[in-house]
């Protein structure tokens, strides 16, 4: 019969395990007094520094609700020489038309004749 019961089930497990008494202990006035402060004060309050945050930091998991599309896979194409890849502020005359493009000649504003 002791092979379809759990050994942690038997009297002689149990009494082994509660055989040592606990003793009791003193009363808190004679506990011996710490050296450690006995209340603990939460850290002082100060204003943080710098604007403030408009909106929350959002979680890597939450969906972003952007109205405007991101430029995550757009390519970039220069100004000056119409090749993609970089900007008119990196370009280096790598191909392409070499002189920039004329306009019509017109000049924008006024001519005042005095």
């Amino acid at each position: 019969m002791s092979h379809l019961v759990s050994k942690c089930y038997w009297l002689s497990t149990w009494n082994a395990m509660y055989q040592h008494t606990i003793d009791p202990i003193n009363g808190r006035s004679m506990w011996p007094r710490s050296e450690c402060p006995t209340t603990l004060l939460p850290p002082k309050h100060h204003k943080q520094v710098g604007r403030l945050k408009k909106k929350r930091k959002r979680a890597a998991d939450e969906p972003t609700q952007s109205t405007s599309l991101s430029r995550k896979y757009l390519t970039v194409t220069c100004s000056k020489c119409h090749n993609k890849g970089h900007s008119a502020r990196t370009c280096k005359g790598q191909g392409g038309p070499s002189e920039a493009r004329k306009g019509s000649g017109q000049k924008k504003g006024k001519d005042v004749v005095v």
